[in-house]
């Protein structure tokens, strides 16, 4: 909507703006339902490690012992690592709650969205990923803008709004306050 005033509230900008979000709504779907397989599989597989090494490895250990077995050191530490989990369960499932929760809570904050942000800029492939969406979703907000006689300056500004993610919205600002000292755009996207 604030993409249509700042266009002069022209119907074509605002039916282009309509498109655009449909298409970036379908985007936003399909990558949720592309990433629901990946995470059930690794919550499926922390579960499966979780009993395999609470049940499986103590139980294995009792039947190593009374057959007189000596299980390897690596697997002796692991079935002592498991017997601490056992016993302090409880201790660690609410230190799980209290990190998960303040981890929560610090994300909806403005340095904790930054933080979030910059750390899935690196991730290997996913930080490319979301660097190449937020910078299409620009781009063609951009050119959505700029087709419908919106000022550059304010079209930066639109254009930030855009973005997801906190650092990207910061190096467009700047961007921005560099194309209103006077620089041009490629100028100021290169610094």
């Amino acid at each position: 909507a604030g993409v249509g005033v700042g266009g002069g509230g022209r119907g074509s900008v605002l039916r282009q703006l309509g498109a655009h979000l449909e298409r970036e709504q379908q985007i936003g779907a399909q990558l949720k339902r592309a990433l629901s397989y990946p995470a059930f599989v690794l919550l499926l597989a922390g579960v499966v490690v979780f009993i395999m090494v609470t049940f499986v490895l103590p139980a294995l250990r009792s039947l190593m012992l009374e057959w007189g077995g000596q299980m390897p050191w690596a697997t002796r530490w692991l079935v002592a690592g498991a017997g601490l989990v056992r016993e302090n369960l409880a201790i660690l499932a609410l230190g799980h709650l209290l990190m998960i929760s303040g981890a929560w809570a610090y994300g909806r904050t403005l340095p904790g969205r930054r933080l979030r942000d910059r750390l899935l800029l690196r991730v290997p492939q996913l930080g490319r990923a979301i660097l190449y969406s937020n910078l299409a979703r620009a781009s063609r907000t951009l050119s959505l803008l700029l087709r419908s006689g919106v000022l550059l300056g304010d079209s930066l500004g639109f254009m930030r709004q855009t973005m997801e993610n906190v650092p990207l919205q910061e190096a467009l600002a700047e961007v921005q306050v560099k194309v209103a000292e006077g620089q041009l755009l490629s100028q100021a996207m290169a610094s």
